[in-house]
């Protein structure tokens, strides 16, 4: 065969099922209020509906007030379940660890983009904060064009950042406070970005750290303990090597 023009590929970061994970999220409450079975299977609650705008997903689309009204008709969740979503993903310099796919930048990548995918098929508003090079953020948006614009920045993300996380959080977190969830994704051990975290809490809304277990993939010396007041203030999914993303497990860390 003879080509005669090149081409490029955008792969987007694998998608996997996370609905589990962030209906703490959306409801304001913690691991501890998850109940069992996937998170598909339980429906939103929809206070009422609206016209369709442009940016809103497929899957916010109201079918049988549609067929009623004669055009497209979008949902309106319940004020806690629609609150918005910021996730913080941490790409600095020296905390990732292993060789793609079995890294923790891969996982760290594919998870933020799971998790971004999901919420914004629900309807909210999702924000994007990186420590890279540039400082990437992306502001809170919704519907495909927002999903778009965040899968295609994370094909493309390096951990080439200069800058702990904790400054992102800091600096992002105070403003974010009032409008919903923090989500940080990371493999940093130091605990500086945990304290952060905490502090940018708000009252009767817990946040969620996302900890990508370096020492599984080979990192070296202790993994990272997650004590007993950092368990009280934040909810935490630790994730290792091989473990199945899609079906993460419905507990509080007790530690490593």
């Amino acid at each position: 065969m003879r080509v005669g023009e090149s081409g490029t590929v955008t792969v987007y970061p694998a998608i996997h099922q996370v609905d589990a994970v962030l209906r703490p999220v959306w409801t304001g409450g913690s691991f501890g209020d998850i109940p069992h079975g996937r998170g598909l299977d339980v429906p939103p609650d929809i206070s009422s509906v609206r016209d369709h705008a442009p940016d809103d997903g497929l899957s916010r689309i109201h079918w049988p007030s549609t067929a009623r009204a004669g055009r497209l008709i979008s949902r309106l969740y319940e004020s806690q379940q629609s609150s918005d979503v910021m996730v913080i993903l941490d790409l600095g310099r020296g905390i990732h660890f292993g060789e793609a796919p079995e890294s923790t930048l891969e996982y760290a990548v594919s998870l933020t983009a799971s998790i971004c995918h999901a919420a914004l098929a629900r309807g909210q508003a999702v924000g994007l904060v990186t420590n890279d090079r540039l400082g990437t953020a992306i502001g809170p948006g919704r519907g495909e064009t927002q999903r778009l614009r965040i899968l295609e920045f994370l094909a493309t993300a390096q951990d080439q950042g200069r800058r702990g996380i904790a400054d992102a959080i800091t600096v992002h977190g105070r403003g974010w406070q009032g409008r919903g969830g923090l989500i940080v994704v990371t493999s940093d051990r130091e605990p500086g970005w945990v304290e952060a975290l905490v502090e940018v809490g708000a009252r009767g809304q817990r946040h969620l750290a996302v900890m990508v277990d370096p020492t599984s993939f080979g990192a070296s010396g202790p993994a990272m303990r997650v004590g007993p007041a950092w368990r009280l203030a934040l909810d935490w999914w630790i994730v290792r090597r091989g473990d199945a993303l899609s079906a993460p497990r419905r507990s509080r860390a007790a530690g490593m």
